[in-house]
């Protein structure tokens, strides 16, 4: 039976053909030019058409003679790991004209980008070869696996299958990917791997946190196998980046993701509102003492709320609660007031953060070098060592609850 989309590509070749054999005999009568089969462009233009008929026909034959029932798309892109096992999983069934008939052959090719085509492996049979039979296998009905990839092993990897139907005719059908071999190792900081929340799969029963890994080298680094992962949003580690910056740039972002950073109020709002999330903050003064506190149930509002701080519950760490304050604020920079003083806090502070009236932390206020004096327009939390002092090491980061 020919189904609907072997009709519809079936007429789309028919039609093709026959508005080409329109024209071809029109540029011919223009250019006054003998046509190949008469005179009379009606008449060749009738000749291209039952060509065209002849085509559709072929064409539905070879679309119901093999269908293609698995594996990755033509044309797709896939993606291997350096030392690791390659599969293209393709299978084929046979449609109802090609249903008597039986298979010739399935070679498999190989073209590396600027390199000619070349033959790795055929089934022929029902048997499989290949001259390297240490990394290629077969994998049913018309698949191919790759042991041991390497970088020289990117570029197209194509299959064609030929099919003995009646009276001898061949039908053939293939398929072609654009493998790249990759070797991107999980990225490492401290001997700790970092990752984005999209990375992270959570198990609902052990509560435990893993990272799918498909490429590069894993250190175990206990149980769960990776025992934090965050998106920090908020990183001071030196002055070499202005934190006293204006509305539209706390809600872009700026800065280095790999050194002082400010993700940006409307990234946050977005990874924030699928569900509450739990926040910690992590702190280190000048002598090198390091604390942190932690928050459950943050996320951060929209635009239209200016970007309000919600949280449940301050959850504890060996720092002191200096969020709580700020609870419900809206964010508030030198050219945008949204805090409870008579005065704008921001420009007050040297910062931008989420006022009251004013501050009991202010993480991204002035860098101040050897911060030993107490300092309200420096990067503080409350009671940090007895005042709020600038220190030396600010952190935020966030992972789903």
């Amino acid at each position: 039976m020919f189904t609907p989309e072997y009709i519809f590509r079936g007429v789309k070749i028919f039609c093709y053909t026959g508005i080409r054999a329109l024209r071809e005999a029109a540029n011919r009568r223009r250019r006054s030019r003998r046509v190949l089969y008469s005179d009379d462009p009606l008449m060749a233009s009738t000749r291209f058409w039952m060509i065209g008929v002849a085509l559709f026909v072929v064409a539905l034959s070879v679309l119901e003679a093999i269908r293609w029932d698995g594996g990755p798309a033509d044309k797709a892109n896939i993606t291997a790991c350096v030392g690791g096992i390659a599969s293209i999983p393709w299978s084929f069934v046979k449609g109802s004209t090609g249903s008597t008939g039986s298979i010739a052959t399935i070679a498999w090719w190989f073209q590396a980008p600027g390199k000619e085509k070349t033959q790795i492996a055929t089934s022929y049979n029902g048997h499989f070869y290949t001259k390297n039979t240490e990394r290629f296998a077969f994998l049913p009905n018309a698949g191919l696996s790759l042991r041991g990839a390497r970088p020289q092993d990117s570029g197209d990897f194509s299959v064609q299958v030929q099919l003995l139907q009646a009276r001898s005719s061949l039908v053939t059908a293939g398929r072609t990917v654009t493998m790249s071999v990759t070797d991107t190792p999980p990225a490492t900081q401290d001997g700790k791997l970092h990752v984005t929340l999209s990375n992270v799969v959570r198990d609902d029963v052990t509560k435990d946190w893993r990272v799918p890994l498909y490429c590069g080298h894993f250190v175990f680094l206990g149980h769960p196998p990776v025992d934090v992962i965050w998106t920090v949003f908020q990183r001071r580690k030196d002055a070499s980046v202005d934190f006293y910056r204006n509305w539209t740039a706390y809600r872009n972002g700026f800065g280095d993701l790999e050194g002082n950073v400010w993700l940006g109020l409307d990234k946050l709002h977005s990874l924030t509102t699928s569900h509450k999330f739990e926040l910690r903050v992590d702190l280190q003064k000048w002598d090198g003492t390091t604390l942190y506190t932690t928050y459950s149930g943050f996320y951060v509002d929209d635009a239209s709320h200016n970007f309000a701080l919600h949280f449940d519950n301050f959850t504890g760490g060996n720092a002191s609660d200096g969020m709580s304050y700020h609870r419900g604020r809206p964010f508030t920079t030198k050219d945008r007031d949204h805090d409870t003083a008579s005065y704008n806090c921001a420009r007050m502070f040297h910062g931008a953060w989420w006022y009251g009236a004013c501050v009991w932390s202010n993480l991204n206020a002035d860098y101040k070098a050897n911060g030993s004096v107490p300092s309200y327009d420096g990067v503080g939390w409350a009671r940090f060592g007895g005042g709020l002092f600038s220190l030396k090491f600010s952190e935020m980061k966030i992972r789903p609850m």
